[in-house]
């Protein structure tokens, strides 16, 4: 299939017949018409559309560093579905940067207003049609279950390319890297949830991959390009292919694309509410970055599910915000900056996701917090202290009203819980985190807190006897041995 010059509502192809009796009479009319058609290219290029659709607000996160330090950037899109060709197909649309649409992110509204080259302008007016509830902000419905997962090999062809390439990436190793190596993005997800959440083919029992090729004149905002103009491609390419990506048949779609001059050389992926599913959600990935393994495509895909990379706060006094300052985190779990470091997910983003044993949070204790302790009875396969600290949280009161404290410390355990690097220095100690509880805030980052204000890492987590004061809370470190239980680490 070749695509030339694709506009997000198509043009109309000028036709003309030209009759002439004499060589001078043709020579003038080509150049009559060559005026003509470059005249109307260059109006097609500047009409601006009316909209007026109904659909959804989505964040797309990149793997871009942003001038605040912090390892992504976030951009927005209205998303909707129309009728067009006899078949039903998803528009995507820009939305200016001009203010904040974090509080819409994932909600249906209407839009209508004026389109150019893509991107809302000028006076625009947004209604929202749904709200999060506030059941879902305080307790989000679990990701769990079998996510429909498709993938696409899309090979991006300038339209000068005089030979037709495709990826290297194969069918084979797509399905490797997602299902049967043993660090398989499969394996890590049912390890995180335990067994609670995977992926699955909508046809094929592990993932459908479907091959694309597309030529097209790279514009110079490629990004933009994949999103608007050739993900809509890809679904209907697709679709022939009896996979409806309209009709909730799927959850996620994983679209690599061959490295092109003028292309992202970073991955992206949209932001999905938590627990949602048959949107579906997207992660857009270089080759380059998908044959480095596993776990990058599970922390784009950890985005996708409502994910986020996880900050450092240093602070000279805990109880005010005003004092801290946030870093991106050099973190052990999977969320990390670009995913370098393929580990579980932190206790705040598996409590956002609600990855927990059975029964975990139904019996908190009788005190003025509302403590939680998923300790040997639950799992019972782990006897080490400092691993079940992992699994504890609690929730404070006070100035920070609405915010949890999760203690985190490692031991190997399983493919994927085990130390990696800088982790030694959790041999020792518990880094205590603290997040939102309003777990329907896509910027409700979680943060290691590092009462030494070091440096480097090695001092950062929480020491035996050391405490810190949030919300007029006192967090302290003890370390302990009981007979019966062996040596362990807890918050006081």
């Amino acid at each position: 299939m070749n695509i030339e010059n694709i506009y997000l509502f198509g043009q109309r192809k000028h036709t003309s017949h030209i009759n002439s009796t004499t060589n001078g009479q043709m020579i003038l009319n080509a150049i009559f018409w060559m005026i003509l058609l470059g005249l109307g290219a260059l109006s097609a290029t500047a009409k601006t559309y009316d909209l007026n659709e109904t659909g959804q607000i989505r964040p797309i996160i990149s793997e871009t560093k942003t001038t605040d330090g912090k390892g992504a950037k976030s951009e927005f899109y209205f998303n909707y579905s129309i009728f067009e060709n006899g078949a039903k197909t998803e528009k995507w649309v820009m939305l200016p940067d001009d203010r904040d649409w974090s509080r819409l992110s994932n909600q249906t509204v209407r839009i209508s207003g004026s389109l150019k080259n893509n991107k809302l302008f000028g006076n625009f007016k947004v209604t929202q049609l749904t709200e999060l509830t506030e059941s879902y902000l305080i307790a989000p419905p679990p990701t769990e279950g079998l996510y429909k997962i498709v993938a696409v090999p899309l090979t991006i062809q300038p339209t000068t390319a005089k030979t037709s390439t495709v990826l290297e990436t194969t069918p084979e190793a797509i399905r490797n890297t997602l299902f049967n190596n043993a660090n398989s993005v499969n394996n890590f997800y049912l390890e995180a949830s335990y067994g609670k959440f995977g992926f699955t083919g909508v046809h094929h029992p592990q993932v459908d991959v479907v091959p694309v090729t597309i030529q097209a004149t790279i514009s110079s905002d490629c990004q933009n390009q994949i999103v608007t103009q050739f993900t809509p491609f890809v679904q209907k390419r697709l679709l022939e292919q009896n996979i409806d990506t309209t009709d909730g048949s799927v959850d996620l779609g994983l679209i690599i694309f061959n490295d092109t001059p003028g292309c992202p050389p970073y991955p992206f992926a949209t932001r999905g509410a938590l627990g949602q599913r048959g949107v579906p959600l997207w992660v857009w990935m270089p080759e380059s970055w998908f044959v480095t393994g596993a776990a990058i495509v599970a922390h784009e895909m950890g985005h996708a599910l409502g994910g986020n990379h996880p900050l450092v706060a240093r602070c000279t006094n805990f109880d005010d915000p005003q004092t801290c300052v946030y870093f991106d985190a050099a973190d052990r779990d999977f969320m990390t900056s670009s995913g370098r470091f393929y580990m579980m997910p932190n206790n705040y983003e598996r409590r956002r996701w609600g990855w927990h044993p059975p029964g975990a949070f139904d019996n908190p204790a009788n005190t003025l917090f509302n403590t939680y302790d998923l300790h040997s009875p639950i799992l019972s396969l782990v006897r080490d202290g400092v691993r079940r600290g992992r699994f504890y949280f609690r929730s404070l009161s006070g100035i920070y009203t609405g915010t949890d404290i999760y203690p985190e410390s490692r031991r190997n355990f399983g493919q994927f819980d085990k130390f990696q690097g800088l982790d030694e220095s959790f041999l020792l100690g518990i880094a205590v985190r603290y997040g939102r509880s309003d777990y329907g805030d896509p910027e409700a980052y979680s943060i290691i807190l590092d009462p030494n204000a070091t440096e480097g890492l090695e001092d950062a987590p929480l020491r035996k006897d050391q405490q810190l004061f949030i919300g007029g809370v006192s967090i302290k470190c003890i370390r302990e041995h009981n007979p019966s239980r062996g040596t362990q680490m807890r918050i006081q």
